[in-house]
């Protein structure tokens, strides 16, 4: 059997000897928030050393979801006991302390903020050689920083056109936006018995823009038409790669309803006049005339914009042209056709008389 040089066994003891009294040093909690981004931040944590007191090295990388590295920071070398301690920057001396090269980056150490977002802190731990002893890795969330609201049509509105302009409001640059994020608006017709938020859950939207680069978005008129009447839910998100980090609360808004009005051809003569008035299409002013005797006859003066009297001759429609202002008993119809009276555009007033001398009156517009 051959014999075991006395020098090696001396250094193999050495190496079993220093490896116990070092143990294992574990990060096992991190102080890191999105509130507070900052190198020294980073080195607020909780660690373990299951060994004796010892020198250790401690590095902090930010990644970002890109896993580009935002803040990294590195120490001298410091001396911790033994069982668990938190960690204090105040006495511990760095080697490296630098940010990143991107706009996330640059924000950060502008901001002392994380852009809303998902990241991660890692930390390594050396012994003063440079040999590994334990790294650690924490999933930091940040949404509180970045305020993104929906501005108008305000919840709730009821809006006059099929086109409205949707905005929108966040606090961050669209610069420091990571890669693979994006902001993204989405506008769904909310059905029946449904909420706004299931109108956008059920994935069926009228309008969806992506990449977002503008607070406000007109609706385009090559999307789906807005119906009448109907109500619509939309929001904005923000999108890493295909999963929403962020989002608006829904807002509703819906198109006004313009009724199908009917023309009414026959304008109703009333004794009093008020703010209303009846619109002449085509030069033709038709009225209608409720009267108890047949065999009598209207006379009919138009008022122009300077007050001035103008008397025309109405027309029954029954008796055509040779019954010009003869009433029959019951419903009469009327048409005055203003063209050859030359009036020209503007509000005006008709004023009717029947044989017992009783006025009726008309404010209508002519285009």
């Amino acid at each position: 059997m051959k014999t075991i040089n006395s020098n090696v066994l001396l250094l193999f003891l050495c190496i079993i000897s220093s490896s116990l009294c070092m143990g294992q040093v574990n990060i096992v909690s991190t102080s890191f928030s999105s509130f507070l981004a900052t190198p020294e931040s980073m080195l607020e944590i909780g660690l373990v050393n299951s060994g004796e007191s010892s020198a250790i090295v401690l590095e902090a990388k930010l990644y970002n979801s890109s896993n580009q590295v935002l803040i990294h920071v590195k120490t001298l070398g410091f001396k911790i006991e033994s069982g668990f301690q938190m960690l204090s920057v105040s006495n511990i001396g760095l080697s490296v302390r630098e940010y990143g090269i991107t706009k996330q980056a640059d924000y950060i150490r502008a901001n002392q903020v994380l852009p809303s977002g998902t990241y991660s802190v890692c930390y390594s731990v050396f012994d003063v050689y440079g040999e590994g002893l334990s790294s650690n890795c924490f999933d930091i969330s940040s949404e509180i920083n970045s305020n993104l609201i929906l501005v108008s049509p305000f919840n709730n509105e009821i809006v006059e056109t099929a086109f409205p302009v949707l905005s929108w409001f966040h606090s961050e640059p669209f610069d420091v936006l990571d890669e693979g994020e994006y902001y993204r608006m989405i506008v769904c017709e909310i059905l029946e018995d449904e909420s706004p938020g299931s109108a956008i859950a059920d994935e069926n939207p009228v309008f969806v823009k992506e990449n977002l680069y503008d607070h406000q978005v007109p609706y385009p008129i090559d999307a789906i038409s807005l119906k009448e009447g109907s109500r619509y839910a939309w929001e904005v998100q923000k999108v890493n790669r295909n999963n929403i980090i962020q989002r608006t609360d829904p807002w509703v808004f819906q198109l006004k309803s313009h009724e199908n009005q009917k023309d009414i051809k026959y304008a109703v003569l009333s004794k009093q006049v008020d703010g209303g008035y009846y619109t002449v299409r085509n030069n033709r002013l038709y009225f209608r005339f409720d009267d108890y005797y047949s065999g009598e006859k209207l006379n009919c003066t138009i008022y122009d914009k300077t007050n001035k009297p103008v008397s025309v001759s109405p027309s029954n429609e029954k008796f055509g042209k040779e019954g010009k202002g003869m009433l029959e008993h019951g419903y009469n119809r009327f048409i005055i056709e203003l063209e050859k009276y030359g009036l020209g555009k503007g509000i005006f007033l008709l004023e009717v008389r029947n044989s017992k001398n009783e006025l009726f009156k008309l404010k209508f517009k002519l285009d």
